[in-house]
Protein backbone atom coordinates (compact mmCIF):
# COMPACT_ATOMS: atom_id res chain seq x y z
CA UNK A 1 0.00 0.00 0.00
CA UNK A 2 1.66 3.06 -1.05
CA UNK A 3 -1.04 5.60 1.02
CA UNK A 4 0.50 5.91 4.38
CA UNK A 5 -2.76 7.25 5.74
CA UNK A 6 -4.22 5.97 9.16
CA UNK A 7 -7.94 5.91 8.79
CA UNK A 8 -9.97 6.06 11.66
CA UNK A 9 -13.50 6.40 12.78
CA UNK A 10 -14.93 7.16 16.22
CA UNK A 11 -18.90 6.30 16.83
CA UNK A 12 -20.70 6.24 20.08
CA UNK A 13 -19.06 2.68 21.73
CA UNK A 14 -17.16 1.33 18.88
CA UNK A 15 -13.87 2.88 16.96
CA UNK A 16 -12.32 1.06 13.96
CA UNK A 17 -8.61 1.64 12.64
CA UNK A 18 -6.68 0.83 9.33
CA UNK A 19 -3.25 1.93 9.62
CA UNK A 20 -2.36 0.22 6.26
CA UNK A 21 -1.55 -3.48 7.74
CA UNK A 22 -4.07 -4.38 10.52
CA UNK A 23 -8.04 -3.51 11.49
CA UNK A 24 -8.52 -2.24 14.88
CA UNK A 25 -12.00 -2.30 16.15
CA UNK A 26 -12.17 -1.16 19.96
CA UNK A 27 -15.78 -1.93 21.61
CA UNK A 28 -17.12 -0.18 24.83
CA UNK A 29 -18.19 -3.05 26.96
CA UNK A 30 -20.07 -2.96 30.51
CA UNK A 31 -22.32 -0.41 31.89
CA UNK A 32 -22.29 2.83 33.35
CA UNK A 33 -20.51 1.58 36.48
CA UNK A 34 -18.04 -0.43 35.30
CA UNK A 35 -16.74 0.01 31.71
CA UNK A 36 -13.75 -1.79 29.87
CA UNK A 37 -12.76 -1.95 26.50
CA UNK A 38 -12.42 -4.89 24.10
CA UNK A 39 -9.50 -4.46 21.32
CA UNK A 40 -10.15 -6.89 18.03
CA UNK A 41 -7.16 -6.37 15.56
CA UNK A 42 -6.65 -8.24 12.67
CA UNK A 43 -4.29 -8.73 9.72
CA UNK A 44 -5.49 -8.25 6.29
CA UNK A 45 -4.64 -11.76 5.14
CA UNK A 46 -6.98 -12.92 7.51
CA UNK A 47 -9.90 -10.92 6.00
CA UNK A 48 -12.11 -12.91 4.07
CA UNK A 49 -14.48 -10.57 2.97
CA UNK A 50 -16.13 -7.45 3.46
CA UNK A 51 -20.21 -7.22 3.75
CA UNK A 52 -21.44 -3.43 4.05
CA UNK A 53 -24.85 -2.45 4.50
CA UNK A 54 -25.79 1.48 3.97
CA UNK A 55 -27.97 3.38 5.98
CA UNK A 56 -31.55 4.01 4.64
CA UNK A 57 -34.57 5.66 5.81
CA UNK A 58 -35.79 3.06 7.83
CA UNK A 59 -33.10 1.76 9.00
CA UNK A 60 -30.48 4.48 10.08
CA UNK A 61 -27.96 2.28 11.17
CA UNK A 62 -25.46 1.32 8.09
CA UNK A 63 -23.00 -1.80 9.05
CA UNK A 64 -19.58 -3.15 7.72
CA UNK A 65 -18.79 -6.67 8.61
CA UNK A 66 -15.38 -8.35 8.37
CA UNK A 67 -15.70 -12.14 7.42
CA UNK A 68 -12.15 -13.63 8.89
CA UNK A 69 -10.73 -16.57 8.20
CA UNK A 70 -11.34 -19.54 11.48
CA UNK A 71 -13.36 -17.05 13.37
CA UNK A 72 -16.77 -16.77 13.83
CA UNK A 73 -18.72 -13.80 14.50
CA UNK A 74 -19.43 -13.32 17.92
CA UNK A 75 -21.30 -10.43 20.33
CA UNK A 76 -19.27 -9.06 22.58
CA UNK A 77 -19.82 -9.80 26.32
CA UNK A 78 -22.03 -7.19 28.31
CA UNK A 79 -23.13 -4.05 26.12
CA UNK A 80 -24.28 -1.37 26.82
CA UNK A 81 -28.06 -1.02 26.90
CA UNK A 82 -28.24 1.75 23.94
CA UNK A 83 -25.29 0.11 22.03
CA UNK A 84 -25.86 -1.87 19.04
CA UNK A 85 -25.13 -4.87 18.86
CA UNK A 86 -22.94 -5.59 16.31
CA UNK A 87 -20.82 -9.02 16.17
CA UNK A 88 -17.08 -8.37 17.59
CA UNK A 89 -15.75 -8.04 13.80
CA UNK A 90 -18.76 -5.14 12.64
CA UNK A 91 -18.63 -1.80 12.71
CA UNK A 92 -22.08 0.06 12.43
CA UNK A 93 -22.39 3.32 11.72
CA UNK A 94 -24.94 6.33 10.78
CA UNK A 95 -25.30 8.25 7.74
CA UNK A 96 -23.19 11.51 8.96
CA UNK A 97 -19.80 9.33 8.70
CA UNK A 98 -20.52 7.33 5.58
CA UNK A 99 -18.10 9.11 3.60
CA UNK A 100 -15.57 8.21 6.15
CA UNK A 101 -16.93 4.45 6.06
CA UNK A 102 -16.27 4.28 2.60
CA UNK A 103 -12.97 5.84 2.27
CA UNK A 104 -12.02 3.41 5.34
CA UNK A 105 -13.26 0.61 3.37
CA UNK A 106 -11.83 1.79 -0.07
CA UNK A 107 -8.49 2.14 1.62
CA UNK A 108 -8.86 -1.20 2.88
CA UNK A 109 -10.15 -3.10 -0.30
CA UNK A 110 -6.90 -1.29 -2.36
CA UNK A 111 -4.47 -2.98 0.10
CA UNK A 112 -5.96 -6.46 -0.14
CA UNK A 113 -5.85 -5.94 -3.93
CA UNK A 114 -1.76 -5.42 -3.52
CA UNK A 115 -1.63 -8.53 -1.41
CA UNK A 116 -2.82 -10.66 -4.69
Amino acid sequence: MTDATIHEITGKYRSIKFDGKAVTITIVTGNWVSRSELVHRFRLRKIQAIDSKRPAKLDPTGMVTFRLAGEPPELPPLMPAMSSKAPANGFAFSKQILPDVDALVEAIEDALDDLD
